[in-house]
């Protein structure tokens, strides 16, 4: 009796240890699916969120690429503020540097005004560096974003801003670097100080361009008369050169040939060897050794021709 007693209480013990193993089971079954499915849904919000940032950039590119294509310039407008830009400076200069040729009323004028000129001229040098840089940054950024390159367009025309430069007085702390006021009055004052002194030297340089002109004029004269004297012996040149390259064909060995070039006589040299249509010459070089070379006949006349030439222009 005891045995089955015993029997029955270890059935019932094990199906109940069974049963909460089951329930056991069941429960991490059911937290494995639900762990999964946060997972999932996890992992698909992330993907969504990265979706949405990654089409986000892609439309703010977009956006300020379309702003860039609103805001472009033309090739033309682009040039036109570009050439504006050295306009500005030359403006620039005339309002506020002095010229070498400037009176001493206009300089007193800018240095008893120097404090309100240097304001605003530091507003229009500002308003000018924010202009080239702008420039620099579109032809640099905009034009490559879009694919066109202005690169034979370069930012930096020395040649433009050259001449203006040369009408102006540089010096005395140099116009450039007048940054206070005190620079700026300084300036003007050498400028002032100096004026006798480049009077001297326009005066000077007023007596040099003219002899200079004068002398060009001179040559321009002489070249003119000998295209004259030219002219009137063309002709007779002409019959003149034809026959001595027809007697060039009748020297030997021993004779003296003129080499000619462009109808003029470039050198005299010894026949060596006659063949058909070449004659083989020969000549010592700076070196004192003997060097030969062929000469066509039909650029030759003979030596002696020259004392028949009806001018010296036949043959210089």
């Amino acid at each position: 009796m005891k045995k089955i007693i015993l029997f029955l209480f270890i059935v019932v013990g094990f199906s109940g240890c069974q049963q909460a193993l089951n329930d056991f089971n069941k429960s991490l079954a059911e937290f494995e699916q639900n762990l999964n499915s946060n997972m999932s849904n996890s992992n698909l919000n992330q993907n969504s969120l990265f979706e949405g940032n990654n089409n986000s950039n892609i439309q703010r590119e977009k956006e300020e690429l379309n702003n860039l294509s609103a805001k472009m310039l033309s090739e033309e407008e682009f040039y036109q503020e570009y050439d504006q830009y050295y306009k500005d400076w030359e403006n620039i200069l005339e309002k506020y540097a002095v010229k070498q040729t400037e009176q001493l009323s206009s300089i007193n004028n800018k240095y008893n005004n120097s404090d309100q000129l240097f304001k605003e001229k530091s507003i229009d040098l500002k308003k000018l560096n924010s202009k080239i840089s702008s420039l620099q940054d579109y032809k640099y950024s905009s034009y490559r974003n879009s694919s066109r390159f202005l690169s034979n367009y370069p930012l930096s025309k020395t040649k433009q801003i050259e001449e203006p430069y040369l009408m102006y007085i540089m010096g005395f702390g140099i116009f450039e670097n007048t940054t206070t006021p005190e620079k700026y009055k300084s300036y003007l004052k050498g400028a002032y100080e100096t004026y006798n002194d480049r009077q001297v030297n326009i005066a000077k340089k007023i007596e040099e361009k003219k002899v200079e002109n004068e002398e060009k004029n001179k040559l321009l004269e002489q070249e003119k008369q000998i295209q004259k004297d030219r002219d009137k012996v063309k002709l007779v040149c002409e019959k003149w050169l034809k026959k001595a390259k027809q007697d060039v064909y009748s020297l030997g060995v021993g004779e003296k040939i003129v080499i000619m070039r462009n109808g003029k006589a470039v050198s005299t040299i010894g026949i060596t060897k006659v063949e058909r249509n070449t004659f083989l010459v020969g000549t010592y070089t700076l070196w004192n050794t003997y060097e030969t070379f062929y000469v066509q006949k039909s650029d030759s006349i003979p030596y002696e021709s020259l004392k028949t030439a009806p001018s010296p222009y036949c043959y210089k």
